[in-house]
């Protein structure tokens, strides 16, 4: 068969079960199973595709279909133009989380200062791991509470070559640890329980731990307000991830804390996503 008319197939597949940008989706199965690049197959259409690469299609659209993240099937997820590694035991990097990053770089301006970074609740690593790659003299502590989380993101620092700078450790958010932080980071789960069946069927691929934050999404940032204030240091900063109009609620938490939130930074969709927090003086 013509790589044009897997293509045509696949595409259809995917549109006959809902799935948006199905022709787009089509085409990254095939660079996945085929090797080749998004431009190649569009341009070679006359390529003919090998009986056991229709089976591999055929096994990957199958997922898809059940709704399965291509993420979650090739193993990998791009985040800050660099490639993670992501099974079922962390949650996949979105696209959004990428202004927790911003936040950090805007108020560091030199690249090579001797910073100290946690990340609470490190899941895939990619928070920690692309603050270390941008940060070439900071070292980092990452907490999980999940072991099989803390394993991938050993294995993504291993990947990105910050081992070295970077101790992962399992343990519910900073309760084990001491010392002092310049910048905590955090994406804790914040999607409430009610809101569970209004997800898109992708979403249930990822970790329950991961997603949900109790009957109203607030449960992790009470447990994370002690932590930050007791492991900040005092001219420091944390930045953490929120969900839709959870800024004043979060916001008062951190406040019965001691913590003040300095500025609220907005995603992709132009939607309250990320908050900077400091000790109050």
């Amino acid at each position: 068969m013509k790589l044009e008319a897997v293509l045509n197939n696949v595409s259809c597949q995917l549109k006959e079960v809902g799935i948006e940008n199905s022709r787009h989706e089509a085409r990254l199965i095939l660079s996945h199973i085929l090797g080749l690049s998004k431009e190649k197959i569009f341009l070679e259409k006359s390529l003919k595709v090998s009986k056991k690469d229709l089976e591999d299609v055929s096994r990957v659209t199958e997922m898809r279909c059940a709704r399965k993240p291509l993420s979650k099937i090739k193993n990998v997820k791009e985040f800050w133009s660099l490639d993670f590694f992501v099974n079922e035991d962390v949650l996949d990097p979105r696209p959004d989380s990428e202004i927790l990053i911003e936040a950090v770089t805007g108020r560091i301006n030199d690249k090579n200062q001797n910073i100290s970074v946690l990340e609470l609740g490190v899941g895939s690593g990619c928070l920690v791991v692309t603050l270390l790659h941008l940060f070439e003299n900071a070292k980092a502590v990452a907490t999980d509470i999940s072991l099989n989380a803390c394993q991938v993101a050993r294995k993504n620092a291993k990947m990105h070559g910050v081992s070295d700078r970077l101790e992962v450790c399992q343990m519910s958010w900073g309760s084990s640890l001491d010392g002092k932080f310049d910048v905590i980071i955090s994406n804790p789960p914040y999607i409430s329980l009610n809101d569970k069946n209004a997800l898109q069927p992708e979403v249930h691929y990822d970790p329950s731990i991961a997603l949900y934050g109790g009957d109203d999404g607030l449960d992790c940032y009470r447990s994370l307000a002690p932590d930050i204030r007791r492991l900040l240091s005092c001219d420091g900063f944390a930045v953490l991830e929120i969900g839709d109009d959870q800024e004043k609620d979060v916001e008062g938490i951190f406040a019965q804390e001691g913590l003040k939130v300095l500025e609220i930074k907005k995603d992709l969709s132009l939607k309250n996503r990320c908050l900077i927090v400091q000790l109050k003086e």
